[in-house]
C-alpha cells in the first residue's frame, strides 16, 4: 500500500495487503458495541434519539468483535502499539489481549461536557473509553507538554462534525506526540471522516487509513487532499 493515502474497502481485507511488521502504530476508533434496547437510548426529544440511533446503525457501529481486527492489527505492527476508543462493552477484549501477549495496557478516559440527553432508567453516555496497548521498549515521548500526559481530556460534543463518531482532532494529536516519532507510520483502519490523517499531516507524521464508507471516504480523501495542498509534511522512507 502506499502511505499518505486512504482506501475505500473492508479493512480485514484491505489489511492483508499490508507488508508484515510495517506500521508503527494504530490509531483507530473502531465500531463500538451498544446496548439499542431497554431504551438505553431514550430522550426527551423522540426525533433526536432515532436520528443518532439510525446513525449509528447505519454506520455499522452497533455490534463489533475486535478479534479479527486485533489479530490483523499485531501481524502488521513493528511492535505493538495501538490507541483504540472504545466504550465499556468492548474494555474486556482489548484487556484480554493485552494479557495474552503481556503488553502494557492503560485506560483513557474522553469524557464530554455536553452528552445527548438520552436517559431512562441509565446514566448518561458521557464518557468514552480510550484503550492504550504497547509493547515493552516502543518508543514514548518523555519531553511533550505536561498536558499530553494526562489520562483523561475533556471535550465538547459538537453539532456540526462530519461524522457521528468523529474525535477532537487535539485528542489524536496528543497521542501522535507522546506514542510517535516523527516520519513514523501510522495506520488507522476505520478512519471515517479523515481526523487521524489530518492529525499525522499536522504532526509530520505518514499514515494509511482504511474506511469503508464510500460517503465518508469521499469526505476524508477531499479534506486530506486540502490539507495536504496546505502543508509542507516530508515524505518519510
Amino acid at each position: 500500500m502506499e502511505i499518505n493515502k486512504i482506501y475505500n474497502g473492508d479493512c480485514l481485507e484491505l489489511m492483508k495487503q499490508i507488508e508484515d511488521n510495517s506500521i508503527d502504530i494504530i490509531i483507530t476508533d473502531p465500531p463500538y458495541n451498544f446496548e439499542v434496547v431497554g431504551g438505553a437510548f431514550k430522550s426527551e426529544n423522540p426525533s433526536t434519539s432515532r436520528d443518532y440511533l439510525s446513525k449509528i446503525i447505519d454506520g455499522g457501529y452497533g455490534k463489533f468483535n475486535p478479534d479479527s481486527f486485533l489479530k490483523e492489527a499485531k501481524r502488521v505492527l513493528k511492535k505493538i502499539r495501538m490507541v483504540i476508543f472504545c466504550n465499556r462493552f468492548l474494555i474486556e477484549k482489548y484487556i484480554a489481549f493485552a494479557r495474552e501477549n503481556n503488553l502494557i495496557f492503560d485506560i483513557h478516559i474522553m469524557a464530554k461536557n455536553n452528552p445527548a440527553p438520552f436517559k431512562n432508567n441509565t446514566y448518561l453516555s458521557d464518557i468514552e473509553y480510550i484503550m492504550v496497548i504497547r509493547e515493552h521498549g516502543t518508543f514514548f515521548n518523555k519531553k511533550s507538554e505536561f498536558n499530553d500526559y494526562r489520562k483523561f481530556f475533556l471535550t465538547n460534543v459538537r453539532g456540526d462534525n462530519l461524522h457521528p463518531a468523529q474525535k477532537p482532532i487535539e485528542i489524536i494529536e496528543k497521542y501522535i506526540r507522546v506514542l510517535s516519532d516523527e516520519g513514523d507510520l501510522i495506520l488507522d483502519p476505520y478512519i471515517g471522516s479523515g481526523t487521524t490523517a489530518i492529525a499525522c499531516i499536522k504532526t509530520n507524521r505518514n499514515f494509511i487509513g482504511i474506511e469503508m464508507n464510500k460517503e465518508y471516504f469521499k469526505m476524508s480523501e477531499d479534506r486530506i487532499q486540502k490539507e495536504l495542498s496546505q502543508s509542507k509534511l516530508k515524505i518519510w522512507h
